[in-house]
């Protein structure tokens, strides 16, 4: 439940970003963006399926660890789906010259800015690939020294 509020906020508030900002980007911005977000899923993907729990003897401890890096690995492919959904919009829209706006009355328009939405939600599934990065090593490095001790 916490998970779905915290991306419902995320979600707002890219909107509400989305609406007030309005920055222009090109295609390299967009192409280099997602290359290094896609780099990064790789990277975390094979950290997470090559998380070793060799040494470790007690089952119930490695049940809960598998159980959380099977979480974060289905987490990591749904973050780098939403982000490939939001690349190959942003490239199809661009292409077809489709943007967002809104008419409230004659002269009341909303623009939201599609493509900064779409450069924020791949910088925010980078951020989590990030964060997922710094919590396997320090989870790598407590298991060590635990077992080492």
């Amino acid at each position: 439940m916490r998970k779905k509020i915290r991306f419902f906020v995320v979600l707002i508030t890219f909107l509400l970003l989305s609406l007030f900002f309005k920055i222009e980007l090109d295609n390299f911005i967009m192409s280099t963006i997602y290359t290094v977000s896609s780099i990064m899923f790789s990277i975390g993907i094979g950290l997470v399926v090559s998380f070793n729990l060799y040494g470790i003897k007690n089952k119930s401890f490695v049940k809960i660890i598998r159980s959380n890096l099977n979480e974060v690995r289905n987490s990591y492919i749904l973050y780098f789906a939403i982000s490939t959904i939001c690349y190959i919009a942003d490239r199809y829209l661009r292409e077809k010259h489709i943007s967002a706006e809104f008419r409230i009355s004659d002269n009341t328009q909303i623009d939201f800015c599609l493509s900064f939405f779409f450069l924020l939600v791949i910088l925010y599934s980078m951020v989590y690939y990030i964060s997922n990065f710094l919590a396997l090593q320090k989870l790598n490095n407590d298991i060590f020294d635990t077992l080492n001790n």
